[in-house]
């Protein structure tokens, strides 16, 4: 849903093959991050396995993508241009339940995340969830 909210470019232009992998991967290793998030929302999985995500797997992923955004011109993936796969970081971050004061730790990834939070689209989604609570 946060993806249909976010102002376009959303999709990289086929003619730039090297982005669009860079994008497809980065979005690919967001959706391996994804799946270790859900059991520790969902509570679905044994004791161990959430220790697991808290004491390792998420400082992994965040550390990942941090080293992932040093190499690019933030706040994007794509430098001023807004691919999906920043989209699913930033849905990620905000589906761990990071908060702001932990993700200074993570200066690239604060960037990526200040920059989508303050879209005009995702920030009045945003909204609209917390109006919903």
């Amino acid at each position: 849903m946060l993806w249909y909210h976010a102002y376009p470019p959303l999709l990289v232009q086929e003619t730039r093959e090297d982005e669009e992998h860079l994008v497809d991967c980065v979005a690919d290793s967001a959706s391996d991050w994804q799946t270790k998030i859900i059991p520790t929302v969902l509570g679905s999985k044994p004791n161990n396995v959430l220790h697991q995500y808290a004491t390792v797997d998420g400082a992994e992923c965040l550390a990942r993508f941090e080293r992932i955004y040093s190499f690019c011109e933030c706040p994007y993936l794509l430098g001023n241009e807004m691919p999906y796969a920043d989209l699913y970081v930033f849905h990620c971050i905000n589906g761990d339940g990071i908060t702001k004061e932990k993700l200074r730790d993570y200066p690239n990834l604060t960037k990526l995340h200040g920059a989508v939070e303050e879209c005009p689209n995702v920030k009045s989604y945003l909204a609209s969830l917390e109006n919903t609570n």
